[in-house]
């Protein structure tokens, strides 16, 4: 084979590669492409997220004030249990 029709053949092979790339990349750009609609619902979703986990996160702590006298509650009955022990002991 010439030099010029290697030349040539490798000229060819290379400008089909790069048409080749250039069309899976302008096929992927689109793809990638956000719209306006789908930031506004992705917006929209964490919105309502944060809405929902701050109604969470008040739950949780009126259940844990709720916890806590429960807890003073026990100790209460604990104390009086023990009088109660203590009383019949005597």
């Amino acid at each position: 084979m010439s030099k010029n029709r290697r030349r040539f053949v490798t000229s060819v092979a290379l400008f089909l590669a790069v048409i080749m790339l250039l069309s899976i990349v302008l096929a992927v750009i689109p793809a990638m492409a956000v719209t306006q609609s789908q930031i506004n619902a992705l917006e929209s979703a964490k919105s309502e997220l944060t809405e929902k986990s701050k109604e969470l996160e008040s739950k949780i702590n009126e259940l844990t004030i709720e916890q806590s006298r429960y807890i003073d509650r026990k100790a209460a009955l604990d104390e009086q249990n023990e009088l109660n022990r203590q009383e019949i002991e005597l």
